[in-house]
């Protein structure tokens, strides 16, 4: 199965198509927080992405496409697929 991940853009304005891992956590984290007067409001934070520069959360910020080869219970290399995409823009 390919994974495909694309930033929100035009065609025209991608870096390319990069071949890359899942990120380990997604980019925005959601939670509920007490305001203090009874009430819960949901919170929502961008996820430090620093510790995974290749991952495929980050390439996407940087306007990359990205893909990744998913198979039962891990990942493996997209390069191929990641060139047969380039080839095509």
């Amino acid at each position: 199965m390919l994974n495909l991940n694309c930033p929100k853009r035009g065609w025209d304005e991608l870096e390319g198509v990069r071949e890359a891992p899942l990120a380990s956590k997604g980019t925005v984290h959601s939670g509920l927080i007490d305001d203090g007067r009874g009430f819960l409001e949901l919170d929502q934070r961008r996820a430090d992405l620093s510790a995974e520069p290749e991952s495929d959360s980050a390439l996407i910020l940087d306007g990359y496409a990205t893909v990744t080869l998913l198979r039962w219970m891990g990942t493996q290399d997209g390069s191929e697929a990641a060139g047969f995409l380039n080839a095509a823009l």
